[in-house]
């Protein structure tokens, strides 16, 4: 027994040495991909920091830029995030924000929301228009703005458009109607600011008049609502006994093209595919 027990702890301490030794690699390879990223020879000067900072996790999810250079970010927080010298404490766990950052680096201004359980940044996006739009996930009853979105015990999902100029809110609304849990996947803006959103769903799901049965596995739905957020048009894919998953969905001519994988054989418009 004492041959097996010192076996086992040389094992475990060969093991350990080998996972430091592979996070410092990692690490090490970083540090060089970023001076080579950094160089000044291949690279242009930096020319400034936004710094965006928690006790707990934070990160920004997506951005989007506009013909100024001013950059629009969608970010998820935890505790109280930190700007400069501003504390935004959060209203419950994982919480949005969405900022506008000059051209030089300040801080225009932002947005904090959330809920009591936990919100999900999926995409934020400057339209050629002017307008900005932003789509997450949520629990609970989020206020957006002082705009409360209520979800039933599952995940929602919201879209909404903020006044580029200020960060008011200008819309928000909540897509989903009934106790389905929803995973949004792709978020695009298309002609005269109709908005392209795909995901899954579990539990049976109701687009304002639409409703689709779930058949047991994960769903794929793709929708197209106007420049207000009402419902135009909405596809129900699902795959036999398997799930299915959308990772493309954008306006095409005059159409739409939708991408994406499944097990088994897809029923789409009552036809199938294999």
């Amino acid at each position: 027994p004492w041959l097996d027990n010192f076996t086992e702890r040389k094992l475990h301490n060969y093991n350990l040495r080998k996972t430091i030794i592979m996070k410092l690699y990692r690490a090490l390879l970083g540090f060089m991909l970023l001076i080579s990223y950094c160089n000044p020879t291949i690279a242009q000067d930096l020319e400034f920091v936004s710094h965006f900072k928690s006790a707990d996790n934070n990160r920004i999810q997506q951005f989007s830029i506009d013909s100024d250079g001013n950059s629009y970010l969608l970010g998820q927080y935890k505790g109280t995030l930190s700007i400069g010298s501003q504390d935004y404490p959060s209203y419950g766990e994982n919480d949005l924000f969405v900022a506008k950052i000059l051209e030089n680096g300040d801080l225009d201004w932002i947005q904090t929301f959330g809920s009591k359980k936990g919100e999900v940044p999926v995409d934020i996006r400057f339209a050629p228009s002017g307008r900005l739009f932003v789509c997450g996930a949520f629990w609970d009853t989020i206020i957006i703005d002082s705009e409360p979105l209520y979800s039933p015990n599952v995940r929602s999902v919201f879209l909404s458009e903020f006044n580029p100029v200020n960060g008011d809110l200008v819309w928000a609304k909540n897509i989903i109607t009934s106790d389905a849990l929803m995973l949004p996947t792709t978020f695009s803006i298309g002609t005269n600011d109709s908005i392209y959103l795909s995901g899954s769903y579990v539990i049976n799901a109701i687009f304002e008049s639409e409703t689709f049965t779930w058949n047991g596995t994960l769903n794929s739905y793709a929708a197209v609502f106007d420049d207000l957020g009402n419902l135009a048009k909405v596809e129900d894919l699902i795959a036999k006994n398997n799930n299915t998953t959308i990772t493309s969905f954008f306006p095409a001519n005059d159409g739409y093209f939708i991408g994406g994988r499944y097990i088994d054989s897809l029923m789409f418009r009552n036809d199938t595919l294999f």
